[in-house]
């Protein structure tokens, strides 16, 4: 279990948090993430060599196969002195150069993500349209088209997150159906004695529901910044989820904001695995919180029904 913490009061920020990673990796077979835990890594980060900026990761200790603490230290160098008058803008100027970072994330990089998290897509929409065991190629292959209209006509409905757009997404079908189809059918030719025919519009389908979901495909890194920028009298501390970069663009989007104001002197926020901050700022630990929740709630009936 990770723990990662954000304390603030109306003088400073500090950002705290043990050792622990995760690693994750796609399992083909489970059809999910799967996680390893690592101990010993570096998770809070100076954005800034000059001024009160830093930066703590959880979850997902890389993007795209490149360590969080590589990208911190070159964005501090390449900042060198420059500033910036709210916190905010130096998320924005961190957030830009991922974005434009094709010397740690190479234009086939971001495609072959692409392709295999689309892959994975396509292969769950295919395992949750089996048909009947007795059912012909040919009324297979129409069961199949008209589930993927719906499924297509479902994801056109839903908005974009992170800074995707409808530009980005029709640009990846054009340019990386054949390739995503070839890697489809490469696949179940593994898993199945005689594959059938797979339609064209099951890569549509593939690449829609990353760049409409791609919470769900991609692996997650949670960010916090806090500090100060010149402007900024009280400390700030923003949460994001990071989802990779696809398209040139990096998939962020922002979680709980703290901000110390003049009617709020203090905060304290646990992210990841919480248990540690929650039995401090609540003074009881989970299962002890219950228990007695539990015990109260029992008591409650014992008296209502007059009998214990």
């Amino acid at each position: 279990m990770t723990s990662e913490v954000c304390l603030m009061n109306r003088r400073a920020a500090v950002l705290a948090a043990d050792s622990a990673v995760t690693i994750q990796h796609w399992d083909q077979r489970q059809g999910k993430y799967v996680e390893r835990y690592f101990k010993g890594a570096n998770k809070i980060f100076q954005l800034s060599a000059h001024h009160p900026v830093g930066m703590m990761i959880f979850d997902s200790a890389d993007i795209l196969r490149v360590p969080w603490e590589i990208i911190a230290k070159d964005f501090r160098q390449q900042l060198e002195a420059k500033s910036f008058n709210t916190l905010e803008e130096y998320v924005d100027e961190f957030f830009e150069f991922l974005a434009s970072g094709l010397r740690y994330f190479p234009e086939d990089i971001q495609n072959d993500t692409l392709i295999s998290v689309s892959e994975n897509a396509a292969l769950n929409f295919l395992h949750n349209n089996r048909g009947p065991d007795d059912e012909t190629d040919a009324e297979r292959l129409v069961r199949l088209n008209n589930a993927i209209a719906s499924k297509n006509a479902e994801l056109d409905m839903l908005p974009f997150i992170g800074g995707l757009s409808l530009e980005m997404q029709n640009a990846a079908i054009t340019n990386l159906t054949d390739r995503l189809i070839a890697t489809v059918k490469d696949t179940i030719k593994l898993i199945e004695t005689h594959p059938q025919h797979i339609p064209e519009g099951l890569a549509q389908v593939g690449l829609k529901e990353v760049f409409k979901r791609p919470e769900n495909w991609l692996a997650k890194t949670g960010l916090v910044f806090a500090g100060f920028g010149d402007h900024d009298v009280f400390p700030k501390c923003i949460e994001y989820n990071s989802y990779g970069i696809i398209s040139s663009r990096h998939i962020a989007v922002e979680g709980e904001k703290d901000v110390i104001n003049h009617m709020l002197p203090a905060s304290i926020r646990g992210f990841a695995q919480t248990s540690m901050i929650d039995t401090f700022t609540i003074g009881l630990s989970e299962d002890v919180f219950y228990r007695f929740a539990g015990a109260e709630r029992s008591f409650r009936i014992c008296n209502r029904n007059y009998h214990c």
